[in-house]
């Protein structure tokens, strides 16, 4: 890799490979309540109530959600994502692919979107990527999402970029 892609790759490449990989942050992952995801990550968030029954914590680069459908029930994950775009240096995809390709996790394409998207995914971790193509470069952001009642990974790449 030439130096100005190293640093292009730079702060959130082994960050965000370990989360396509794992799905978690630190431990954390969609399934975890919010008392769980406070107690690894701390408390240092920001919290919404995005609509009823639904709570938003953001983390810097990581996002998790939850739902419930009334205030005595328990917290249930929506999500957790890591939102590339928030990098200073945009993650590009090829180099994600890069890095996932040397330690044995490839991504694997599926079908675009429609919407102008890529997207890639790793099964095992059930993280989703991806990568908007209507932006340079390809910067990634990634999830895992959950189904109603259980949780699932996402990553969303953003800008467009060859793998």
């Amino acid at each position: 890799m030439s130096e100005p892609e190293s640093r292009r790759a730079g702060p959130g490449l082994e960050f965000f490979t370990g989360f396509v990989v794992s799905g978690t942050v630190g431990g954390a992952d969609a399934t975890s309540t919010p008392g769980e995801v406070t107690a690894i990550l701390g408390d240092g968030f920001v919290e919404s109530l995005t609509g009823p029954g639904q709570l938003l914590r953001c983390f810097d680069l990581v996002e998790f959600a939850w739902q419930r459908d009334a205030p005595v029930e328990p917290w249930l994950g929506l999500y957790a994502t890591v939102q590339t775009h928030r990098l200073e240096v945009p993650l590009l995809i090829g180099d994600l692919a890069a890095s996932l390709g040397r330690i044995g996790f490839p991504l694997v394409e599926v079908a675009p979107d429609g919407t102008g998207c890529r997207r890639f995914v790793r099964a095992d971790s059930r993280v989703g990527v991806l990568v908007d193509e209507e932006r340079r470069g390809a910067a990634a952001d990634g999830a895992r999402l959950v189904r109603p009642r259980s949780s699932r990974r996402a990553v969303t790449m953003v800008p467009g970029g060859r793998t």
